[in-house]
């Protein structure tokens, strides 16, 4: 384990080049950094860099630094447990996206670089036309690699059990896999009417690579493995830990705790789903429950919180379309599914999405560059002033929660540090005084 406080002030550049157009000499600015920034999202699907550069020789104007130019960016920091926070030809280059905020006077320009993985920018300038079938995660997997030509070491993909047949209509491959998320239901799911709560993935970069992930499969805590890395501690003073990498440096904030009129609007405890057949022209009524649904769910803590004075009763009313031409349907000369499955999913879906931004907290911590989007936390909370902070589970905001958003700050003024917007879908149980 690091020193006291090393995560917050360890961080080293140890290469920032630009490559030029058409190659040539790459051209190092790692002595011009003002700050790195770093940023993902659970809901993106591209991480971001903001690069503050201080040019005091011209660099911008002569050389010419432009938008679509490869960046080699490698720093070092005592949390990584093995490669360095690299991104170059071993890896994945960066590429400048925006040039933003010029400022300048006789003595240097100050600017602002925005960067992103090449794949990210390929997007753009790709489109999925072909018609796909089979496993949603196959179709995932098949426009990733054969696509989009993505190493397979940079990709991580949950298994799916449904089929979708599709033709792409000219949309942008990364877009293409966004929209099956909610389609997609997990393996251990069954056909019919007796999935419960199955439905729901998201896609997202991070250091790594891309992820199309199960929800259920993320807040599964009972197979989750979780790093002493992965346990912070709010830091109460008597009892504060002698490493202090691992404590909140500030206050928990909780920006959101159960909003019950935003559930009641989503329809995240009941709804009402209307959908038209347009095949066989026929009305398809759906209707999802969280109090039935959410019985095998795999959740972060115990404790779902479902208000029995609101729960049974319809809080939103949605209609649609069934897209029952891209569905398989048949299986082994049966029928797979029906468009009252379909019906089904769509409505889960919706629903597990809504509920798993029950709880909304931010955090900062001492710069860890083994945080991602995706992983799960334990935050570690005592009761004010009673409990030690390692017996953990006294406070009902303590307990597991999934990061949703993460931004690696290198170099503010204050030192390196991490900033989580964390997520979860229930609570621990209260447990008195």
């Amino acid at each position: 384990m690091a020193n006291k406080g090393l995560w917050s002030k360890g961080h080293k550049i140890k290469q920032f080049d630009i490559i030029p157009e058409g190659g040539g000499e790459p051209i190092s600015l790692s002595g011009q950094l003002l700050g790195i920034k770093y940023f993902e999202d659970v809901i993106d699907s591209s991480i971001h860099f903001q690069i503050v550069i201080a040019d005091t020789y011209g660099f911008l104007g002569a050389i010419p630094i432009r938008s679509s130019m490869t960046v080699h960016l490698e720093i070092e920091h005592p949390s990584v447990r093995e490669e360095n926070f690299k991104w170059n030809d071993d890896t994945v280059p960066l590429i400048i996206t925006n040039i933003s905020d010029n400022i300048s006077d006789q003595k240097r320009e100050v600017y602002v670089l925005t960067l992103e993985t090449e794949h990210a920018v390929s997007n753009h300038t790709m489109r999925v036309w072909e018609k796909y079938g089979g496993k949603i995660s196959d179709t995932v997997e098949k426009i990733l690699t054969k696509k989009m030509e993505i190493p397979e070491d940079r990709i991580d993909i949950d298994e799916t059990r449904n089929n979708c047949d599709f033709t792409g209509n000219y949309r942008r491959p990364l877009f293409m896999i966004t929209s099956l998320c909610p389609k997609a239901i997990t393996p251990n799911s069954g056909f019919l009417r007796t999935t419960k709560g199955s439905a729901g993935y998201l896609f997202y970069e991070d250091q790594d690579g891309y992820h199309f992930k199960s929800i259920d499969n993320i807040m599964d805590m009972e197979n989750a493995n979780i790093e002493p890395w992965q346990v912070y501690t709010v830091d109460t003073g008597k009892y504060a830990l002698e490493d202090n990498n691992l404590s909140l440096t500030g206050t928990p904030v909780w920006t959101e705790s159960h909003d019950i009129l935003k559930k009641l609007r989503s329809g995240a405890y009941k709804t009402a789903n209307y959908y038209y057949n347009i095949i066989t022209r026929e009305p398809v009524f759906s209707e999802y429950s969280a109090a039935e649904s959410l019985k095998d769910l795999k959740t972060a803590n115990e404790d779902v919180l479902i208000p029995e004075s609101v729960s049974e009763k319809y809080s939103r009313i949605t209609f649609g379309t069934l897209d029952n031409a891209t569905m398989t349907p048949n299986w082994r000369g049966k029928k797979r599914e029906t468009p009252q499955d379909q019906a089904v999913y769509q409505s889960q879906a919706s629903a597990r999405y809504s509920a798993l931004f029950s709880q909304l907290c931010e955090i900062t911590v001492p710069m860890n560059l083994n945080l991602r989007v995706g992983q799960v936390i334990e935050l570690e909370k005592p009761r004010l002033n009673i409990e030690k902070p390692t017996q953990k589970g006294k406070d009902s905001n303590a307990g597991s929660y999934m990061i949703v958003r993460l931004a690696h700050d290198f170099g503010s003024a204050s030192g390196d540090y991490t900033g989580i917007s964390m997520v979860r879908d229930s609570y621990l149980p209260y447990e008195g005084r």
